[in-house]
């Protein structure tokens, strides 16, 4: 299973295509062999991490009391034990050795999962070339499996190109950017998934002006092609009634996928 992820994650790095993952900065880097430390276990077991600050601040007194009879083992959650040093279930931490505990304890907290992240790493370089992977730092191989996890204004503004008469300047677009900008970054990547299937940038999109067949545009919601990544959109006659619409939209429109996600869906009023 595994190994099978990593295989997908070299997929997503040839063919562009995005996995709307959310892992942390630790996991990136153990693939790509970077150094680990402090920061990355805080990203992970923030708990943990006070604790070993914690004991590595206390007095003799205080520290030999909370810590008599430990020894240098950890127990995982389903009770197996790990020695930190060769012996270790034999060594008494004491206060004079608490640096040297708390320093392996650390490292075996970072190295948990080690068999599983190599898994990934040979399905990763079944698909890319190790020595390709070599030249990627961790934000690199993040950024080409996952994208942006933020779909910020700026660069969704970078990403659209327009049709007919539209143009960037337009006072459409200007008022779309203008509710783009006033949406939260959530309501931005649903935007995008509405528009393009996918709910990460980068993508291309299209916007092309649509126009409805009574008088009233007010009446109409947006309408998106996601096998063109293309957006059509209703000359409203508010920035109140674009925001409304498009809203509406991207929450209730059930005939992008088959997922049927797990989103509180926008009720118009």
């Amino acid at each position: 299973m595994y190994r099978f992820l990593g295989s997908l994650f070299g997929l997503c790095v040839h063919t562009w295509e995005r996995l709307p993952l959310r892992l942390p900065p630790l996991f990136w880097k153990r693939l790509v062999g970077a150094a680990v430390g402090e920061a990355d276990l805080a990203a992970v077991d923030a708990a943990k991490l006070k604790c070993l600050r914690d004991m590595r601040a206390m007095g003799p007194e205080d520290f030999n009391f909370c810590f008599e009879d430990t020894f240098f083992v950890v127990e995982d959650d389903r009770g197996t034990q790990t020695e930190l040093v060769p012996g270790g279930a034999h060594i008494p931490l004491t206060w004079s050795n608490r640096e040297e505990y708390a320093q392996r304890l650390q490292e075996h907290l970072l190295g948990t999962g080690r068999a599983q992240i190599e898994a990934v790493r040979q399905g990763l370089v079944a698909v890319v070339p190790e020595t390709a992977l070599d030249f990627l730092t961790w934000q690199d191989l993040e950024y080409k499996v996952c994208g942006l996890p933020e779909v910020a204004v700026d660069c969704l503004k970078a990403s659209t190109s327009y049709e007919g008469e539209l143009t960037e300047t337009h006072p459409l677009m200007d008022m779309f950017w203008s509710v783009v900008g006033g949406m939260s970054s959530a309501d931005r990547s649903r935007l995008l998934r509405f528009i393009t299937g996918r709910s990460r940038l980068p993508v291309q999109i299209r916007i092309e002006r649509s126009y409805g067949n009574s008088g009233n545009e007010d009446d109409y919601l947006p309408t998106s092609h996601t096998c063109g990544n293309s957006l059509d959109l209703p000359s409203y006659s508010s920035a109140e009634v674009m925001r409304r619409k498009l809203l509406y939209a991207i929450y209730n429109c059930s005939a992008i996928d088959t997922d049927n996600d797990n989103v509180e869906d926008f009720v118009e009023d």
